[in-house]
Order: C-alpha cells, then structure tokens, then sequence
C-alpha cells in the first residue's frame, strides 16, 4: 500500500524498502514467540487441542453475543473517554491533556534540554536498562547490569544484554513446561496476555509519537506484570522442588536474602536523607518558598520553571509555571508562537525566578528577556527578576 501511495503520487517523501523486511523479521519474532507459548503450553485436557470449529462457523454462532458484550464494553470504555474529553475542550480548549501535548512538542525541538524522544532501538521498545525510557525494571536493570560485568566478552555491550535477555525469556519457557496445566492456568488468572499487551502498547504509543520527559511513574503497568510473572515464576520453582527435604527452608531463606538486599540500599538511602532528629520541627521542607516570601510582596505571581514543589508549599503568592505543564492551553500556544512574554505580562505577573542562560534556549529562545529587570537575589543558580513595566511590577518588601 505504501509502494503504491508513493508510486501514485498519493503521499510524498521516500520509502526504504528495507522497512518491509525489518517488518517483517518484527512479525515474525513476536508472533512467532506468542504462537510458541500457545503451542507448548496445550495440555491433552485442554479444548484447544481438540478439534474446532472453523473461525466463520464460530462467528455465525457467536456474533449477535460478541457484537453486544463489545458494545457494551466499548460503549463504557469509549462514552467515558468521550465525556472526559468534550468536558476537556468546554473547560480548556483543548480535548486532550496540556501536559502530554507540551512534552510532545519538547520532543520535537532541536535542542534537548527536556530529555528529547528516544533515538535507539532498546529505548523504543522500552527495553533499555538506562534513563527513563527503561520501562521494565528491576529485571532490564538487574540484567543490564549482568551485561556490563562480562565486559571481558568480544561482544558489544547491547548485544551482551540482548542475548542475556533471551536467555532469560528461554529459561522462563522451560520453567513453565514443567507444569504445562498450572503455567496455563496461572497465566489465564493472571491476566498476562493482557497486562503485557497492554503495557507494551503504551510504550509503543509514547515512543512512536514523540514524547520527552518521562518519568518513572508512567510504567506502573510494566512494574505490575514484572511483579506478576516473577511471582509465577517463584511459584512454578517452588512447586518443582517442594518435595525436596529442607525446601521450605530453603525457600524462606532466599526470600530473607531478597529482603534485606532490596531493603538494606533503601533505609540506607532513607536513613541518610532523612535523619531523625537533625532538623527543628519549623524548618521549612524547601528552601526557595521562604526566599521568595522575604523578598516578594503577598499576592505576587511569580514565574518559575518546575515551580510544581515552590507553588505547593509557599504561602500567600501564586507561582506559574513557566513550563507550562500546570498553565492553561492558550499559555502553551503562546509558548509555541514565542508570544508567551506578552501573555505573561498580560496576566499580571510580577516576578519571575530562573536561570537567564536557560531562558534564552529552547524552547523559551528569550521571549520573556524584553519583560525581566534582574535583582540582586540569587539562588541555587536562579535569580529573582522583576517582571513587566517598572510601573506594574509590585515593590519588595526590605529585606
């Protein structure tokens, strides 16, 4: 179909025709690897492995049925999204989230100061065991890490954990073949068809947009069914060795070992930032939030760059964020036409509390400069800058 769009003058630009093999060689690796599970997981009892019907005869019987369980699914799922989005667009203006059209843009900027969209093939497919784009921790990193110890090896770092990856996939097939009926059935209850289709397709979704700025808490997907399949495999290992004099012990044992060697890096890592007893009761939780309140009047805007923490915890001013993750959607087509100086003006704000080097890259590219008159007030490599005409930025309080 592209050949032929391409060909007719449908669509423009150029197509490498070693995209239909590397297509192709995808298509059969992870349908190949899916009709394998299927195949070896068939037990004599099981209805799959009797005689079917034909898929036409089976949808001549069961259409009206699957026809009204998927309206009705669909209509739950697709009427609430609806709602959710027309609600968006009335409120707004825009139907979609703010935050997740920002970080589609940061991707497409030239510069990188937000991360940028991935630009290799482990990132992608969210198999990286590096950055934010890894998706399926602890196993990707425990692995990576297996991977960078046999660097002795004549083998290049990524194909090291790509086939420590394998094997792993490989060991956990012949872990399930012990007990094809039990691995069968706890992948059935389990829901891991599912969870790991589902989770695969959302990071295919970030990925083949262009997102930017991930974080950790967009694969809690990934994490769930990692905990789930890592618990069947416990459990298969268990059931095959049970019998066995001292397994429970045994089986105790490495789950105290898990424990403490998972638990022991984070008390430590909590017990040094978070000592009890080292700071009053009265101290503040961030320091910024008393600055700007020593030297901005109460009921000041104040501009920030990730300014989400200052906005929580300071009292009586307001704090936008430059950003424009937490701004309204006409802020963020300011930002993309570089109007977003006048708009903030507009709005009445007073101050603006950032790195001047920063304000002058992408994507602000200075479009706040003309507005700002620097003070004598630094912090952490930001400055405190009045905002607007002379005559509109509020007065600050003596210090």
């Amino acid at each position: 179909i592209m050949l032929g769009s391409l060909g007719l003058g449908i669509l423009e630009g150029s197509f490498s025709r070693l995209t239909i093999l590397i297509d192709l060689a995808l298509t059969l690796l992870f349908f190949g690897i899916s009709r394998f599970v299927f195949i070896s997981l068939q037990t004599n009892n099981s209805p799959d492995s009797q005689k079917s019907e034909s898929p036409l005869a089976d949808l001549r019987v069961h259409w009206k049925k699957w026809l009204a369980d998927g309206a009705l699914y669909y209509g739950i799922v697709l009427g609430a999204l609806g709602i959710y989005m027309l609600w968006n667009k009335l409120a707004f203006g825009t139907s979609t989230p703010v935050s997740g059209q920002i970080k589609q843009w940061w991707a497409s900027l030239p510069g990188r100061a937000y991360g940028g969209s991935t630009r290799n093939p482990l990132s992608f497919f969210g198999i990286s065991y590096t950055g934010e784009a890894s998706a399926w921790t602890p196993v990707t990193r425990v692995v990576g890490g297996w991977a960078e110890s046999l660097s002795g090896l004549s083998v290049e770092l990524d194909w090291r954990y790509l086939i420590l990856l394998a094997l792993l996939a490989i060991s956990f097939s012949l872990v399930l073949l012990t007990n094809r009926q039990k691995g069968k059935t706890a992948i059935t209850q389990m829901a891991i068809v599912p969870l790991l289709s589902g989770a695969w397709l959302q990071i295919l979704y970030y990925h083949a947009i262009g997102y930017a700025a991930y974080k950790e808490w967009y694969w809690v997907s990934q994490l769930v069914t990692v905990v789930l399949i890592l618990s069947l495999i416990a459990g298969m290992l268990y059931q095959l060795f049970h019998k066995f004099r001292y397994s429970q012990v045994l089986a105790w044992t490495l789950a105290a070992y898990l424990g403490l060697t998972m638990g022991t890096p984070f008390w430590n890592s909590i017990r040094v930032s978070m000592p009890y007893g080292y700071w009053s009761p009265d101290t503040p939780y961030m320091d910024i939030p008393p600055l700007l309140e020593e030297y901005t009047a109460p009921g000041s805007i104040i501009g920030m760059t990730g300014g989400g923490n200052v906005g929580y915890f300071i009292q009586d001013r307001i704090i936008i964020n430059m950003d424009g993750l937490i701004n309204s959607y006409p802020y963020f087509q300011a930002l993309r036409a570089h109007r977003a100086g006048a708009y903030l003006e507009q709005i009445g704000l007073d101050y603006v509390l950032a790195n001047p080097t920063i304000l002058d890259q992408q994507p602000y590219k200075g479009q706040f400069n003309e507005y700002m008159d620097p003070l004598d007030i630094s912090y952490g490599g930001k400055r405190l800058m009045r905002y607007g005409a002379p005559d509109h930025a509020a007065e600050p309080p003596s210090p």
